[in-house]
């Protein structure tokens, strides 16, 4: 090979690596932020329907009272694969501290344990930064 071919290579070769580093695709972390929009509760709770609210702010149920009655409390987020925990808190309950009318328990899921009748609200929300938050009454009489 002649001078001016090897010459003519390592030119390209290093003018290759200018543009490359100049004009290349740089690499870009992309975190994906999936919000929780809706959290999706049932429609029936112990054979009853879930009403929304009047004034549009929740949903209420409307139960019959037994001894020692358990509810399970379910609920789905939309989207079910955003990675945002949904938590359940008791905001307003009738009764004492002492003495209340329902106990909140969370283990594989969250589980809601009238001791007597009463209306407990509860609140949904995400953990995630849009806050997304949804409340259901339940009143046991």
């Amino acid at each position: 090979m002649r001078k001016a071919t090897i010459i003519v290579i390592a030119a390209i070769y290093v003018a290759s690596i200018v543009i490359v580093g100049v004009f290349g695709l740089k690499a870009l972390m992309y975190n994906e932020s999936i919000s929780v929009k809706n959290i999706i509760l049932p429609t029936t709770i112990e054979g009853k329907e879930v009403k929304p609210n009047a004034d549009g702010t929740g949903y209420t149920v409307v139960i019959a009272f037994r001894e020692d009655l358990i509810i399970p409390i379910e609920f789905v987020p939309d989207p079910v694969d955003a990675p945002a925990a949904i938590e359940v808190t008791i905001t307003y309950q009738t009764g004492t501290e002492e003495n209340p009318t329902a106990e909140l328990t969370h283990d594989i899921g969250y589980f809601l344990t009238f001791r007597k009748t009463g209306k407990v609200t509860l609140t949904f929300h995400s953990t995630d930064h849009r806050k997304f938050t949804k409340t259901l009454s339940i009143t046991a009489v």
